[in-house]
């Protein structure tokens, strides 16, 4: 007799927060002996832990690290998203987007 599939929703936080990494990676989930149905990634990657980072880092540091995140992520991703993972406050990001931006304006400018 085959169970129907223990729906996302239904799960409570603690236990998508436990799944979530592990469904990513391709593994199946059950829940109290029920199958846990797969949801979309964007879902999964909402229930991942935040990267745990030290609690003073250099101005360089974090620059570098939003840096990283905006060249490898697309360009529409928001500056609150960059923030969770990098570990910088949004305004932050905010700011080296406007710089970056700036920056590309002067440089086409004095061509």
């Amino acid at each position: 007799m085959k169970t129907e599939p223990q729906p996302w929703a239904s799960l409570p936080d603690t236990i998508k927060a436990q799944a979530a990494p592990e469904m990513l990676e391709g593994k199946a989930w059950q829940y109290y002996g029920r199958p846990v149905e797969r949801p979309s990634n964007t879902e999964l990657r909402h229930w991942l832990p935040l990267p745990s980072f030290p609690a003073a880092r250099s101005n360089a540091d974090k620059r570098r690290a939003v840096a990283e995140a905006m060249q490898a992520l697309p360009r529409r991703t928001s500056a609150r998203a960059i923030a969770r993972m990098t570990g910088t406050s949004h305004e932050f990001v905010a700011r080296l987007r406007r710089e970056k931006k700036a920056r590309g304006k002067r440089e086409i400018v004095n061509r």
